[in-house]
């Protein structure tokens, strides 16, 4: 097989493509599995850090949408579009569907291993099996692009939907041209999205297309108050225009805290790489960090890492 440089293209006749030696070992498959569905996976195992890039269609090319599955605790970086913010890691314990309207670019950390299973399925495909006709797929099911360009949805896998995936991932390791069990899994887990898109409630008042691209903008938003004190939710709720109680409830789902206790840790995530450095005591990164009191500060840390920041500065 071809071997491949770590910024590479696939072109359409290449089915499987080679990691070189010098990034790992480890393939990418693409397989056809009729017009309009494609199946994708991938296994890596890295030695060196690895980038995948994905160009946004251009106008004359056809919307698709992307199922992937993470079979792996993968540790990387996920950005789509020019500029947007990183993904959160926990956002890769969903399935994540999305349109090929915005460009992505992924980060995988040299020694771990990598196994994703991409399903890929084009608008008429979409059309051709009914799913237009559906009024939970309304919103985002369209020839336009999408208007946020964000991440369609997130949903929690359940047993079968590993099941499947893994059970997908395993076929096509194997070097044969025998894809109907793939088929047929591949069908099972398209039905399994788009019945638990008909159930989320969010589809029968709201646009799908917006929440965790929001959810990523509120999470730099909170970022950009750790060396001070974080708004009201309900200040952060007019801003992001949503509901205290939606706002709270999308958050907690993609970061799986809420949103003070998210902001709280990170807070203490950056006081104790403050003192580690060594350029400041404890009294001073408390001021930074916007705390009246010392002992506010301490408690805090101490509950988040269970010792006193006083012992971090001993110990160092």
């Amino acid at each position: 097989m071809e071997e491949i440089p770590s910024f590479f293209s696939v072109q359409a006749d290449k089915s499987i493509v080679h990691l070189p030696k010098t990034t790992g070992s480890g393939f990418l498959r693409n397989v056809t599995l009729e017009d309009g569905l494609s199946i994708r996976n991938l296994n890596f195992k890295l030695i060196s850090d690895f980038e995948l890039f994905r160009i946004a269609r251009k106008d004359t090319e056809e919307k698709k949408f992307q199922i992937c599955y993470f079979l792996d605790n993968t540790e990387f970086s996920f950005v789509y579009d020019e500029g947007s913010a990183n993904l959160p890691r926990e956002a890769f314990s969903n399935i994540l569907f999305y349109s090929n309207d915005f460009g992505i670019h992924g980060n995988f950390n040299k020694g771990n291993s990598v196994k994703i299973v991409t399903i890929t399925v084009s608008l008429s495909w979409l059309n051709k099996n009914g799913y237009l006709n559906l009024e939970t797929c309304k919103p985002f099911l369209n020839t336009e692009k999408e208007l946020d360009k964000g991440i369609l949805f997130l949903a929690r896998p359940d047993a079968t939907d590993i099941s499947l995936a893994t059970e997908i991932n395993e076929l096509l390791f194997t070097p044969n041209n025998f894809f109907f069990p793939v088929r047929i899994k591949a069908l099972l887990l398209i039905e399994s999205l788009f019945n638990k898109l008909s159930k989320t409630e969010q589809h029968s008042h709201e646009n799908v297309s917006g929440y965790s691209l929001q959810m990523v903008r509120l999470e730099k938003k909170i970022n950009e108050y750790l060396y001070s004190n974080l708004p009201q939710i309900k200040s952060l709720a007019r801003e992001f225009n949503m509901s205290e109680s939606n706002l709270k409830r999308h958050f907690a789902a993609v970061y799986n805290k809420n949103i003070y206790e998210y902001y709280l840790h990170k807070k203490m995530q950056l006081s104790r790489s403050l003192l580690a450095s060594n350029n400041y005591s404890v009294s001073e990164v408390a001021f930074e960090l916007g705390y009246e009191k010392l002992a506010s500060f301490s408690n805090a840390f101490k509950n988040t890492f269970g010792y006193l920041p006083s012992q971090l500065k001993k110990s160092k």
